[in-house]
Order: structure tokens, then sequence, then C-alpha cells
């Protein structure tokens, strides 16, 4: 899709036209003709953001009088929106609505009256004088269109700014909030506010003056009907006001229903977010069942509750059908009993008042009074989360007096930090950070080491004033750079990504592309440097994503750098070449503080920070390692993993969310991926679009919604139902008409001839009522009014029966077939893109289109049996009926490919707006490190600008059709009107007053039906998206007929013969032609360089991927064996340690196959079972979204007590210790050597010395086998690549890498010796 923000989109009409035009909205009828044409539009074609609806000047207008109310004691933004909109929007409500309401619709009553009277016989002075009457009755409606159209189109504008004003005011607010306040309010919770929370001021502006507009038009309308009623009219009023507790109760009971649905909806989308994110992880670990089982229990859960909510709208509906009839027939049936004739002019012209009457004080007021609520309450949500801490407020440095310095001071930049003390959360009782001193210059660079969870990520958030200062002081003299331990990259190019809004230095860019080991990568890579990255950086290599990270941080000319532990995911080759070319020499003149667990390199440092659980050892100057009471290499290894994060359990578990962890609810879109490029280069990547069909939607998707919903019989049961309704409706008209008639003619036979009317419509005719039935005709009154109750409830339950099953089934279809599908669809698809079908389609599908389906359904039925009332009182009426059907048609067949093309670009601008929140907040550390907070406000402006264009857009769009559809309803009756008066002397005063208050209820209602039928198929896309997932490739089989045997594999004997990968996407092959056997109980360490294939390797062994040739374990194909069978039968420690949001129990034992003392072995056995002991409820202790309130470390034991519990004969591990120290590394090693000593165990790893002392060693490079030997035998070829990768680890390192592979060879140390030796070598490393 084309970028909006690359392009010059034309200016907006609407800012230069007339008024006329502004009105009428003439000046959109240009792009319904392109559209028309084109059967679509595109972004080429739109307009951009009027000048009055710049986010900016909204923002600034609704921030002076924030900025007001923060003065105050208790800040309200719903005074500051009130303030800045309300004065326009009161205003304007007051003049119009009066004029509409009180004027208008009062009048227009009393006109119907004159012409009825007019059929009823009454003379008039003149003869032309009803042509007046009836003129003055047809242009009370063009009157109110005129109005009443380009008003509300004002009010719902006004309604948008506010949105806008307060999302800008909330980004703002966003890249200022304090690491506690983020932690308290994740990614989802923002986003939250900036979507359904602020949608409340559109949906407000809506209706919010009906607040005090619908009370002052009940009451005049309730003195002009006491008046011409009496009595009788206190009957109806007093049972129309009954309704209005009863609808309030039913709509306390739906809100009620619905806070309840949404948190089971919350819990769904949380669930399927971490799902679809770890989707990889539940394939290796073969754990769709249980994840499908998680989801089916909530899922039913927020089935029920939206059951109960169609029961409550079936009830709703069915009251609002009804209610005006059932009032009716209660002031009509006492009118009549009390003595009075039931005229044409008593009927109709109380009915149009009623109608008015319940209009008000049954919809309109009490659908204010509930958007005003809701948009309050979402107000004082957003000023809590305005109010929240600030991360400016949080330095509460010690060291406050002001320091002086001399020109060389000045010159010279340093960190400082003295006996710092800090903290992630203020009500933490132990600190983070306590006691860190350290003192770096410029052209030092200090290494800060540390066992896992001790803290060293947080000294730099510290540095940087991301988390609280208790109390020490930080003393900074430079500029800042920071590149972040979990690599942060957003859907952009690799060059946009290191560039990051900066300048661009091409000599700069090169040498970071040099000394960051990237220039290689970049250089194989299809599209070089504009090759992008992905959501979440999913097009990269974890390596290349950490490199990348570096890249950006650097080319950013700083003073201080602060590195998180950058060379934990590239191997031992690189990592030695990024440590001297960048660390030492291209920032050689900086300050760099290093987070690392690499301690080869300690030697090499200036400086070093050692930070323990209990104390923290600053080493001035590198010799002092040696002269302290404990070699620090010894007192790393010493360092119990584990031990760290349990001694402060609490806090670990406060810590805010990672990165990683956190699931975007939307898509990442081209937008912010080509927002910096401002031309559009053609042969550039594009970021993969979503499919998006032009034009309507299809047949066959209405028939796929009807047949998961429903079988023939409910289809002709509600069919039928529908039709009973509308005649019964219809019937009661038709009833009073008749009565009325039977008035007239009893009347005309009494008198002889008629009387001059009396304007004391309480007079009665006794004579008259002695020969007419009353109750003969109240009792067919009452019958039609019973059924209609009856058969109106029926049908509303059935239809809203069917629409539940229908989602019911769609939803476990695209829930089924997404669980299935190749891994090739996450990784090709954003997150934000799959989980839409989850959460916006299906919310849609839940509730939206099933209410928009029954209201359109109701409103065809209601249009249809007034057309055939109106064709029944006077034939000849059929053929303007016919012309307004096809005019109709006519302007919904304009309006659709303009319309919808419209709503779908909305759609399309709209989701940028929350994945930029999302990508924000995951980075806000480095954006607030860079200073780029203004870029990204930048494009956030561009964004928002770019949403509020197609958004007002389409209410201009909409706001036409309802135009079009009601002048076109204004002829119809003018015709009709003046036609029934031309043949007044055929037409009884009941058949013309039915005629006319049906016609003239046209109005509204037609306009209404044409723009539910356009918002239905609009909704309509939301089933096509899912639809299109049911059809989705599924992997193999779970299960075949042939099954391996139980115990299967035996040995772990693993065959790859002639193997073969190529993804469908890439120019040439993965992995070429690997054939190599794996002996049983051989431990295969399998090395080289980023991007060589060690992983597709691995994503063969366990079919992730289907490839050429075959790969066989103990001589079974397991190409022929089901996914499951294989899955779970080899064990694997992935790459990135994932734990679900669950409890500790689960995370290990999802299948519940195991015993509460095997669960406890298996922590024991990874050193964690102290850890978990000390959790609030143990084994069932809460594990947070992704893992957060773990460390890295310890969720990678974790990951390896799952492996340790499947005790399968071939174990994979992926990289698993590249994040975590040695210590925890040398545990992991010490546990794989001891429990699985039998099977058959493949490493990849990026530190050499975990898989020095393997059987083999397997080096990849470009996919193809290199070398497949002993270690100690490759080290004898100095030629070979691997000789060379451990060459590159320096001499110190080298040498004991050799010492252990001799080890190895000649097989005389056992594996406990081992670990020694490995900690002795490490002490040596240390002294030489």
């Amino acid at each position: 899709m084309t970028v909006l923000t690359n392009l010059k989109p034309k200016p907006f009409p609407h800012d230069n036209v007339n008024i006329f035009s502004k009105i009428f909205i003439l000046w959109i009828y240009p792009l319904f003709k392109t559209g028309f044409k084109k059967k679509d539009l595109d972004f080429q074609d739109i307009y951009q953001v009027s000048v009055h609806d710049h986010s900016d000047q909204l923002r600034d207008k609704l921030k002076r009088e924030w900025l007001k109310e923060l003065k105050k004691k208790k800040p309200s933004l719903a005074k500051a929106i009130l303030r800045s909109f309300g004065p326009q929007y009161i205003i304007s409500s007051l003049v119009i609505t009066g004029y509409e309401q009180l004027i208008l619709k009062i009048s227009q009553p009393f006109l119907l009256g004159a012409i009825l009277d007019y059929f009823a016989g009454i003379a008039f002075t003149e003869g032309y004088d009803i042509y007046y009457i009836a003129a003055a009755f047809c242009l009370c409606s063009m009157l109110f269109l005129i109005s009443h159209h380009a008003w509300l189109l004002f009010i719902l504008r006004l309604g948008m700014r506010v949105r806008i004003a307060v999302q800008s005011l909330l980004m703002e607010k966003t890249f200022v909030l304090s690491k506690s306040a983020l932690h308290n309010n994740k990614v989802g919770n923002i986003i939250n506010l900036m979507s359904n929370d602020v949608t409340k001021f559109d949906e407000c502006a809506m209706y919010a003056h009906s607040v005090f507009m619908a009370p002052l038009e009940a009451l005049v309308i309730s003195i002009i009907l006491f008046y011409s009623l009496g009595y009788p009219y206190v009957i109806g009023l007093i049972l129309l006001i009954s309704f209005v507790p009863l609808q309030a109760y039913i709509g306390k009971s739906f809100g009620a229903v619905r806070r309840v649905t949404a948190r089971w909806t919350d819990q769904r989308i949380k669930l399927m977010g971490e799902i679809i994110g770890g989707m990889k992880v539940i394939k290796l670990y073969a754990w769709e069942k249980p994840f499908a089982d998680m989801v089916a229990k909530i899922r039913k859960s927020e089935i029920m509750q939206i059951r109960k909510s169609f029961i409550l709208r079936a009830i709703n509906f069915t009251l609002m059908f009804v209610t005006t009839k059932t009032i009716l027939f209660a002031v009509f049936i006492t009118y009549v009993l009390t003595g009075h004739n039931l005229t044409a002019k008593n009927v109709f012209v109380t009915q149009a008042f009623f109608n008015s009457l319940r209009l008000s004080l049954t919809n309109l007021f009490p659908q204010g009074v509930s958007n005003i609520s809701e948009a309050l309450v979402s107000c004082r949500r957003l000023t809590d989360f305005l109010l929240l801490e600030e991360k400016k407020a949080l330095d509460l440095t010690s060291n406050s007096a002001q320091r002086s310095f001399s020109i060389k001071d000045r010159n010279k930049k340093y960190l400082k930090l003295s006996n710092l003390v800090a903290t992630w959360d203020s009500s933490d009782e132990e600190p983070t950070l306590d006691g860190i001193s350290m003192n770096v210059q410029s052209g030092e660079l200090a290494l800060v080491v540390g066992s896992v969870g001790t803290g060293k990520s947080s000294l730099l958030l510290a540095i940087m004033k991301e988390i609280i200062i208790k109390s020490g002081s930080i003393d900074v003299n430079g500029t800042l750079s920071y590149a972040s331990q979990e690599s942060w990259t957003w859907n952009a190019s690799i060059r946009d990504n290191i560039t990051f809004g900066q300048e661009f230095d091409e000599k700069r860019y090169k040498k970071v592309l040099e000394v960051t080991a990237l220039q290689r990568d970049v250089d194989i890579l299809p599209y070089g440097d504009k090759t992008l990255v992905g959501e979440r950086g999913v097009g990269l290599s974890g390596g290349q994503r950490a490199r990348v990270n570096l890249a950006r941080s650097i080319y950013r000319d700083a003073d201080i750098y602060l590195f998180d532990d950058p060379l934990s995911a590239v191997d031992a080759s690189v990592a030695a070449t990024i440590f001297q070319k960048c660390f030492k020499e291209f920032l050689k003149e900086k300050v760099v503080i290093l987070v690392t667990h690499q301690i080869q390199f300690l030697r090499n440092a200036d400086k070093v920070l050692f930070i323990s659980e209990d104390k923290s050892i600053f080493y001035d100057n590198i010799s002092d390692l040696d002269q302290g009471p404990m070699d620090l290499g010894l007192a790393l290894s010493q360092n119990l993993p584990g031990k760290g994060a349990s001694a402060k359990p609490v806090q670990e578990r406060k810590k805010l969310e990672r990165s990683d962890s956190s699931v975007s609810t939307v898509s990442v879109a081209s937008e912010i991926a080509d927002s910096f490029d401002d031309q559009v280069i053609l042969d550039e990547p594009r970021i993969a679009e979503e499919t998006k069909k032009s034009g309507g939607v299809d047949s066959w998707v209405y028939w796929a919604y009807i047949k998961a919903g429903a079988n023939s019989i409910l289809i002709i049961t509600c069919v039928i139902l529908n039709f009973l309704s509308q005649i019964l409706f219809n019937g009661t008209d038709l009833w009073l008409s008749k009565w009325t008639n039977e008035v007239q003619f009893q009347t005309i036979i009494t008198d002889g001839t008629i009387n001059e009317y009396s304007n004391n419509t309480n007079q009665t005719t006794t004579d008259s009522n002695q020969n007419i039935d009353i109750s003969f005709n109240s009792i067919i009154y009452s019958a039609f009014i019973v059924s209609l109750l009856i058969t109106t409830l029926a049908r509303s339950l059935i239809f809203f029966y069917m629409c539940n099953r229908s989602s019911i089934n769609l939803h476990n279809s695209i829930f089924f077939r997404v669980l299935r599908s190749p891994m090739a669809l996450f990784e090709s698809q954003p997150i934000g893109r799959i989980l839409n079908r989850f959460s916006r389609d299906l919310g849609i599908i839940d509730e939206l289109l099933p209410l928009n389906a029954y209201t359109l359904l109701m409103t065809s039925f209601q249009v249809a049996g007034i057309l055939i009332t109106v064709g029944y009182v006077s034939w000849y009426l059929i053929f303007p009926a016919i012309i307004l059907l096809i005019l109709a048609c006519t302007w919904r067949t304009i309006y659709i490919p303009t319309g919808q093309a419209i709503k779908r670009l909305e759609g399309v601008t709209r989701s940028p707006v929350y994945s930029h929140i999302s990508t924000t907040i995951d980075g806000l550390p480095t954006i607030r490190a860079f200073g780029t907070e203004g870029m990204f406000t930048d494009q956030f402006r561009v964004i928002l600008n770019n949403h509020s264009a197609t958004w007002f857009l389409f209410l201009c769009a909409s706001r036409t059709l309802g135009m079009l559809i009601d002048w076109t309803c204004v002829f119809y009756t003018t015709i009709t009107t003046f036609a029934l008066i031309a043949s007044a002397n055929l037409i009884p005063a009941g058949d013309a007053g039915m005629a006319l208050s049906n016609a003239f209820g046209l109005m509204g209602l037609m306009q209404y039906f044409i723009r539910q039928s356009t918002e239905f198929e609009s909704q309509m896309t939301s089933v096509e998206r899912i639809v299109e997932y049911t059809t989705l490739p599924l992997e193999a089989e779970l299960e075949t007929e042939k099954r391996p045997p139980p115990e299967w594999p035996t040995k772990g004997l693993i065959k790859f013969d002639h193997l073969t990968l190529q993804y469908p996407t890439a120019p040439k092959p993965t992995l070429e032609n690997i054939t190599i056997t794996i002996h049983s109980g051989e431990k295969i360490g399998v090395v080289g360089r980023t991007g060589a294939g060690k992983s597709s390797l691995l994503s063969c062994l366990f079919r992730i991927v289907e490839f050429d040739g075959s790969l066989e374990i103990d001589g079974i194909n397991i190409q022929e064996i089901g996914l499951h069978d294989l899955r779970r039968k080899v064990s694997i420690i992935p790459q990135e340690p994932i734990l679900f949001a669950g409890t500790v129990r689960t995370n290990l034992d999802p299948f519940t196959e195991h015993k509460d003392a095997e669960l406890w072995e298996a922590l024991d056995d990874v050193q964690l079972k102290e850890t978990v002991l000390e959790l609030h409820d143990h084994l069932d202790h809460e594990i947070l979204e992704g893992g957060s309130n773990f460390s890295v470390g310890q969720r990678q034991l974790i990951c390896l007590a799952r492996a340790l519990l499947r005790n399968n004969k071939v174990l994979v591990i992926d990289e698993a210790t590249a994040n975590v120290d040695h210590k925890t590394d040398s545990l992991i090693q010490n546990t794989i050597r001891t429990k699985f000593s039998h099977c058959t165990v493949l490493t990849i790893a990026h530190r050499l010395n975990t898989i020095i002392d393997s059987s083999r060693v397997l080096v990849l490079d470009a996919g193809k086998v290199e070398e497949f030997e002993v270690p100690y035998n490759l080290l004898q070829r100095k030629t070979s690549l691997f000789s060379k990768l451990v060459a590159q680890t320096g001499k110190s390192m080298s040498a004991r890498l050799y010492k252990m592979a001799a080890e190895a060879y000649s097989g005389n140390v056992l594996s406990e010796h081992h670990e020694e030796n490995h900690n002795e070598n490490d002490e040596n490393d240390e002294n030489n």
C-alpha cells in the first residue's frame, strides 16, 4: 500500500467552499464520481486533513485549559474539555435543536391536523387554502433537512476534535512517564485508553444535547396533548414515563453484563496475543491442545455473557418497537371509554406527537445520559493517566549542589556514581541497587559484571533516570547513548533503524556497519540495508537484531555510551571483533559502560564494576582484580543463579514488563516504516500488505455467515415471524383507520350534513358511539397489540440466537486454522494483523454485526410495510414508491464504492495510531536516551492527521448519503400529500391520516435503512476477513495412522540425508544438501556465523518447516509420522526463554502429566526449588505475561526444567545460554551432562566453551556443512573454520579451549572434575 505520508494529498475542499456547498456537502460529489468510476479509492484520491483539525493546534487548545486544571487541587480533564470545546457545542445545539424540535416538529402535526380536517369535510373559506397548508406541511420537512444534516456533521466533527486533542495529550504524557507508572499501565492499558476511552467523545457528541432538549420538547408536547385529549393523555404519559425506568434498568443490566463480557474478552485477547507471539514455542513443545482448552474455557464464559446481552437487547428492541403502539392503545381506549369520538385527527395528530415524545424520552434522553456518563468515566480514567508520575519528577539525587567546573573540566566527559541506591517502585522494601559507586572518564571502558538478577540492567536505567533514585548521586557530564539488552527495533529498514531520525552521514554509517560486523550481513540480504526488519525484528536473526540495536547507539555521536549486554546474542568471533573494533577502537575517546557476561574481555577493560546480591566492588584499576578478597572469576562462579531473584521476590515481580513479552495489539502498518523517506523507491521491500478487497462483499460471505449460525428450520421460522410482526404492526394502523372511518361515516349519517368543525376535540357525540361496536373494535385492537408483542420478542430472540451460533462457529474455525497453521504465517504477518481477527473483527461479529443486522432486517420490513400501506390507500401512489426505491438504490449504488473505500482507508490509517503507541512504549528508554521524542511525536502527529482526514471524510460521505435519501423521501411525501388532496373526495380521513403519517415517517427511516445496509455490508468485511483465515493452509497431521512405538526413540540415532531447505521468499536455499549421521548418545555442537542456518537445521528436526530430502530418528522418517508424535519425543531448550501467563505448574506441565514431587525434583535439579518455595502459592504462583516477574536466566532454567520432565532421548539446545551469565551457563551445562548423559544432544551456542567438549562439532556456513569432526581434530588443522573461530576468542581463552578439547578427546576427565577445571581455567584466564 502506498503510504499517505509520502504523498501530497489534495487540500480539504470543505475549508474553501461557500456556505451553500458546506450545508449540502456539494464539494464531495467529485469524490463520489471518482469512486464510482474506479470502484475503489486509494490514498492519492482522498484529501489531506482540514486546517482546522490538525492535531497540534487541537492539542494546544486543550493543553492550555489542562494546565489551568493542574493548578487546582483536583484537576479534571472533563472541565478542561468543556472550556475548550463546550461553548461551540452548547450554543449550536440550543439554536439548531430548539429550532428543529420546538418549532418545526411541533408545527407539522398541527398542519397534519388541518389537512385531515379537510378530508373530514370541514369547509374552508378559500378552496386553495388547503394547498398552502399542504405546502407548509412539506416545507417543515425541507427546512429540517437543510439544518439537521449540516449541524449533525458539525457536532460529530467537534467530537472528533476532542478525541484528537486527548489522544495527542496522552501521547505527549507517555513520553515523560516514569518506569513505575509504565509498570502499572502496560501497553494494552494505554492502547485501551487511546482507542476505547477516547471514542466515547465521538459517541457523546451525537446525543449529549438530548439531555437538555428532550425534557423541554416533552414539556411543550405534554401541554399541547393535555389540552387536546384531556385526562386520557395523562394515562399515556404515565405509561410512557414508566418505560423510562424499565429501559434504564435494562440499560444498567446491559452495562453490567458488558463489563463482565469485556473482562472475558480482554483475557481472551491477552491469551491470544501470548499464543500468537509464542506460537513457535507452542509448536516445539506440542502444546496446542492445552492452549486450545484455555481459550475454549475463556470463550465459553465470554459467550455466556454475550447471550445475556442479546436477551436484554431482544427485550429492549421489542419495547422500542411496540412502545408507541401500546401507549396509543391505552390512550385511545381510555378516550373512547370516557365517551369521546375517535376521529382521524385525534388519532394521527396524537400519534405524531407521541412518536416525537417516545423518541425523545425513551431513546435520545437515555442515550444522552448514558453517553455523558460513559464519557465522564473515561475522563476520570484519562485524568488519572495524565496525573501519573513523570520521569523528571523522580530525580531525588542527594547531590543537588551547584557544581563549578574549570574550562578543562567542562571539556572532560565523565560519569560518576556515589553510593547510589535505586529501586523500580517506591513501595519496594529492598532496593534494586544498593551503594553503587563508580567513576569513569573519557577514553575509559568499564565493564559491569555479575550474576543474573543482580541489577546490572537496572544500573544503566538508573543512570538515565528511568528508575527511582532513593539516595546517592549520579553525576553525568556529557550526552548519553544507549543499547538495550533485549533488542528494540521498529518496522522500518535497517538503515532507518540505525540512523534513527538523525541526518544520514554516509562515512560514519559505513564505519558503524564495519565495527558492528553488520556489513557482511547487509551485503547478503536481498535488499541490503533497505531490508525491513519486520515487527519486533522478525525479519532478522537474534544476532542481527542485537547488532542493529548496537549500531543505532554508536551511530549517534554521544559522549557516554551505555551498552546492556550487546554481545550475548552473537557468536564468539563476532563478539571479539565488535569488542576490539567498536568498544576499544571506534569509541576509544568516549566513556563506555558495558554490561556483559563475557568475562574473557575483563583483562581488556580499563575498569570493572562487579555487582553481587550483597555488595558491589568497583575496580578502578584492572590490576586490582587480583588483589581483592576473592578472585572475580571465582566470585562469579560461586554466586548461585536464582539466589539473587529469590532474595527479592517481591521486587522482581514488580519489575517492568520487558519489551519481548509485550504483544502489540495492532499491526505496525507501512506508514511507520516509510515515514522518513520523502521518495518512494519502487525496488525497496515493503511490509507485507494485508489483503484488501475492493467493491462490495461477495455473496458467498453472507451465505457463510448464515450457514455458520442457522439451519433451514431456523431461517424459515425467523422469516415467518418477521412477516407476522410487520403485518401486525401495520395492522394496528389499518384497524384504527377503519375505526375512525366508521366514526366519520356514522357522523354523516346521524347529522345528515357536515356540521361546522368545532375546535373542542373533547366534544362527545353519543349518538355516533351508540351505533359503533366499541367493544369489538377494542378487542381486535387489543389482540393486535398483544400478538405484536409476542411475535416481536420471538423474532428478536431467534435472530440473536442465530447470530450467536454463527459467532461461536466462526471463532472455532479460525482459531483451529491459526493454531494449526505453519510458522510461515507468523513469520510473514505482523502479530497485530493476526490478532486483529480475534479482537476487532471477532468483536464486531460478536456484538455489533448482530445488532446492525437485526436493525437492518427490522427497518427493511418497516419500509416495505409503509410503502404497501400507502399503496393500499391509493393504488397510483405505488408508482412514486417505485421511483423512490429506484432512486434510493441508485444513491446507495453510487455511495458504496466511495463510502466503503473511505471506510477501509480509515481502518488502514487507524491501525498505525495504536501500533505507534505500542512501538513507542516498548522502546521508551531508547527513545528517551536518544532524545528522539520529538521525532516520534511528529510521526504520531502525521499518523493522527492521516486518520482524522479519512475519518471526517467518512462522516461527510455518510451524511451525504443520508441527505440524498431524505430529500428523495421528502419529494415522495410531497407528491403523496398533494396526490391525496387531489383525491380527497374519494379517500376517507382515516385512510388519508394513515397514509400521510406513514409517508412522513419514511423520511428518517429510509435513510437509516440505507445507511444501515451500507454499515452492515462494511461490517461484513470482518466476516470476510475471518472466513479468509478459515482457508489457511495447515501443518501436517498431528497424529497419523503410522505411529512410532510408544518408547521411540530408544537410541537417538539421527540421520540427515540430502536435506535441503528453501523458504518460499528466499532467493537461494537456507540449507543445502545436508548429509550427516549423529550417533546415539553423541553430544553435537553446531556453530557458524549468524545466518549460517543453525536454527533452520533445528526447525527441520521439529518439522517447523517442511524440507526436501529425508531426516530419520532411530530409523523412522519423521516426515511420515504425526507432528505431535515427533515433537513430544524431542526435547528443546529454545533460544528465547518464553513463559506464558499462568502458574509455575502450568508452565512446567500444561498436560498435568506429572506429580508434584516430579515437578519439585526438576526445579531442584535446576536450582530453582528455593526460589519457587519463597514465592506465594509456590507451584501455583502466578506468572505474569511473558514471564516478566522472572529474570531471563530464571526463565531459561524453567525451560531446562521442562526438558528434564520430558526425559526424552533427544535434546536440542538452541543458543539457550546466550543471555545468561557464566555461572548459570555452567549450571545448565552440568545439568545437561549429568541428566542427559545417555541422550543425543544438539547444541547451538555462541560460547565455544559450552560445546568444546562435544563428541563432534558441526560447522555450518551459508547453509552448507563445512566441517563435521571431533573438536580436537579440527583444532589440529589450523586452516579449519573451527580453528579460526577459536583463535578469535583471544589467546587466553583459545588456550583454555584447546586444553578442554584435548581433555575431552582423551576421555580422562569426569564431568564433575570437568566443571572444576572450568572454574580453575576461568581463574587462570584472569590471572594471565
